[in-house]
């Protein structure tokens, strides 16, 4: 007669297992890792967008002259410094504002606006 089975797993299964929780942790952390820097990239370009927003009306209202050559203007806004390009583009007066986010020397994001 043969004794009872030993019950558990073996130390080849216990290690197999391992390594697959570890290979699919591991691809989850990279998701997820991407999805919170494309929304963090989303992010500044909203922010960018809203700053030239803000410019437009300003040249619209007539608060802010684009005049014949570039002009930059700068904003903080949360933490961040957005520098505003605004520029005549042709004669029939439509201006074009490029707004530029930064952090120090590297760009982050940009958008850009016209307005007749």
């Amino acid at each position: 007669m043969i004794g009872p089975r030993p019950r558990g797993f073996t130390l080849i299964e216990v290690l197999i297992a391992l390594v697959l929780v570890a290979a699919a942790l591991t691809l989850g952390y990279a998701s997820v890792r991407n999805a919170a820097l494309g929304a963090e990239r989303l992010h500044e370009r909203v922010l960018a967008e809203w700053v030239a927003d803000n410019r437009s009306a300003e040249v619209r209202i007539g608060a802010l002259e684009a005049g014949d050559r570039e002009r930059i203007v700068t904003e903080a806004l949360l933490g961040r410094t957005y520098a505003a390009r605004v520029s005549a583009r042709d004669p029939d007066g439509i201006v074009e504002i490029v707004v530029t986010a930064s952090a120090g020397e590297e760009t982050l994001a940009s958008a850009t606006v016209t307005t007749p």
